[in-house]
């Protein structure tokens, strides 16, 4: 048995009508979160499982345990594959949503469980990160009188030529 995988995380997704995701927010490492803000309120998690399509995965389920104890999984709902050896592994993709959730810092651990095995898949961890402090921005340097008087170029009238 041959099963590989891959996460990804982001904020928010939409799926086209094309069957593309469109992935909102994504991350690219560790799930940076301000503590004051109280509560992630969305985390989407993105399987994209690959297996021999000769593999018999019983009771498939998609795994996220978040610091803090909690969990969440989706159990799989494959299509029926067509038959045949044009393709010898299959790609299958779900979608597992976090909602509402305390930003308690520490390792996500994502698996895919199936009867008689399971897959862990490499996930972030979740660091709090105080809001840098905001420096107000420096004065902008006083306009010159004479550029407020005078009218730019394009508006100027030209002087008459010399008789």
């Amino acid at each position: 048995m041959s099963v590989s995988a891959a996460l990804v995380v982001c904020e928010d997704m939409r799926f086209e009508v094309s069957g593309k995701f469109m992935l909102i927010g994504g991350y690219t490492g560790n799930i940076a979160i301000d503590p004051s803000r109280g509560v992630i309120t969305r985390l989407i998690f993105l399987f994209i499982m690959e297996f021999d399509i000769s593999d018999a995965l019983e009771n498939v389920t998609f795994h996220v345990d978040l610091p803090g104890g909690v969990s969440r999984a989706e159990k799989a709902n494959f299509p029926n594959f067509p038959d045949g050896t044009e393709n010898a592994r299959r790609i299958f993709r779900q979608v597992v949503f976090v909602d509402n959730q305390p930003p308690i810092p520490g390792p996500i651990i994502a698996k895919i469980k199936w009867d008689g095995g399971e897959h862990s898949v490499a996930a972030p961890s979740i660091v709090l990160t105080p809001t840098a402090a905001t420096t107000p921005a420096p004065a902008a340097a006083p306009i010159a009188p004479s550029l407020l008087s005078e009218p730019p170029r394009s508006v100027r009238k030209k002087k008459a030529p010399p008789p």
